[in-house]
């Protein structure tokens, strides 16, 4: 099974940077994942905060790669203050790292976080907290460390451990719906699961597959485009032909 991993990491800016990543991004489709960074291979018109929220609503767990974005090689801290102290050398990630984490440990999610040597360890990129804390040197031979490999064991099994429970919290048809005749049942939970397991650009990109025209589907917002995709596949004799594409978009979710 293939499940989408975010991976929050900075624009690269050196040749070191990139081949890291890359090497990050390799293992985790070797291992079954689909590692997924805004700006990097996830794309949206919205507004960056909601774009991680949606796209990070679709994942399993998240991995932290801070490299350095801010060289700074002198500063004075608490400037002014009895408390002042000068600072040279500073290496600081992007602030992105920061955000993301805290995005991702408040839904819970596994938390993977992996720093290059020499970055100021502060805020969530920093030991003490629920998650283990790598430190390294950006070189692919890291890949193959006991420490890299005992820690990414662990975390995959928990990714794996909270994408079986996403997968399960499809709500089931509840009590209330017993009035509900056998075919509404199924659109209902059709429904849900759309929205649930589809993004909007895979909503479109569905759509186009069984040419049908997303723009012109009534109402605004994804719920509203879900709901009117079923009742034309319904009018029109399609909804098994709407759930077997469902079902190669998403193999594993129980559609």
């Amino acid at each position: 099974m293939s499940m989408k991993i975010f991976l929050s990491v900075g624009k690269t800016s050196t040749p070191a940077q990139e081949d890291f990543v890359r090497a990050i991004e390799g293992y985790l489709q070797a291992n079954g994942f689909i590692p997924q960074t805004v700006g990097r291979t996830y794309f949206s018109s919205l507004q960056p905060l909601k774009t991680i929220d949606t796209l990070m609503n679709e994942c399993c767990g998240t991995i932290i790669l801070a490299f350095e974005r801010l060289y700074v090689a002198d500063a004075v801290e608490r400037r002014g203050s009895a408390q002042s102290n000068a600072l040279n050398n500073i290496k600081l990630p992007t602030v992105w790292n920061q955000i993301e984490a805290t995005m991702a440990y408040v839904r819970g999610q596994p938390l993977l976080v992996i720093i290059e040597h020499g970055i100021k360890s502060e805020g969530l990129l920093e030991k003490g907290y629920d998650w283990y804390v790598q430190w390294v040197e950006l070189d692919k031979s890291v890949l193959t460390m006991p420490e890299f490999l005992g820690v990414f064991a662990d975390w995959k099994k928990r990714a794996e451990q909270y994408y079986t429970a996403k997968l399960q919290s499809v709500p089931a048809v509840q009590t209330a719906d017993v009035q509900l005749t056998p075919a509404q049942q199924q659109h209902k939970r059709l429904r849900e699961a759309i929205e649930t397991f589809l993004n909007d650009s895979e909503l479109s990109t569905l759509c186009f597959d069984m040419n049908i025209d997303y723009e012109n589907l009534p109402g605004e917002g994804k719920q509203a485009k879900v709901r009117e995709l079923i009742a034309y596949c319904e009018r029109s004799g399609r909804i098994q032909e709407l759930l077997e594409n469902c079902k190669g978009l998403r193999p594993n979710v129980q559609w």
